[in-house]
């Protein structure tokens, strides 16, 4: 029974990679103490504790995964798990089911999709992990979006209304300076959004000491 469940484990933070151990219970279907017990042994799997107190999963190739990357990782699950529509981070295994033309070796990496009652919605994720000016994330979004334009297959969902980029922000204050900013937002671009999420704050509070501070939203 325990190599089982920590075969499910292994397979769960391969696909996902760092997973909150919340979300990694419900996605293998086994209890908290469980897990807790299975990794204690684990030679693949490390248990990290987040700078806001959150447990989550990750492997041990590659060391204690950076602050940068846990804060995506938990804004991108708790965004996944709030949002209304209940988008799906994609993976290689779905991805052919709802946009087979996209198919590319390493694209399911931070997008998510969103099953709607008519068509499906490709989302682009991106987490607001170094307190940017808004100019500044208009001016990446500006990037991210011509660089899928270079692509009729993402010229087509824009079309149709089946893609958008979406902001993990911090704060209420953050996302509506963005919402506004967004509206005089000229150049070509497909639908953007921003979405709070609060746990960035306490995650990203460490990472900004190695930056003098500045004025920002």
């Amino acid at each position: 029974m325990q190599r089982r469940l920590e075969h499910k484990l292994n397979a769960a933070v391969a696909r996902n990679g760092i997973m909150l151990l919340e979300h990694a219970c419900t996605v293998i279907d086994a209890g908290m103490e469980a897990v807790r017990e299975c990794l204690r042994n684990n030679r693949r799997l490390q248990l990290v504790t987040a700078a806001n107190g959150e447990a989550l999963v990750a492997g041990r190739s590659r060391g204690r995964p950076s602050g940068v990357a846990i804060a995506r990782a938990v804004a991108t699950q708790h965004f996944c798990r709030r949002d209304p529509a209940r988008p799906r981070l994609l993976s290689h295994r779905n991805i052919e089911t709802y946009f087979p033309t996209l198919f590319r070796k390493g694209m399911p990496a931070g997008y998510y999709v969103c099953q709607t009652e008519s068509q499906p919605v490709l989302g682009l994720l991106r987490v607001d992990t170094h307190a940017k000016p808004v100019a500044r994330i208009l001016s990446k979004s500006d990037s991210i979006s011509q660089r899928h334009f270079r692509q009729s297959e993402f010229r087509q969902l824009h079309r149709s209304g089946q893609f958008e980029l979406t902001w993990l922000v911090p704060t209420e204050a953050k996302k509506r300076a963005l919402e506004i900013a967004m509206t005089s937002f000229n150049v070509q671009s497909f639908a953007m959004r921003a979405f709070v999420v609060p746990e960035l704050m306490e995650l990203l509070a460490p990472l900004q000491t190695h930056h003098s501070p500045t004025s920002r939203v």
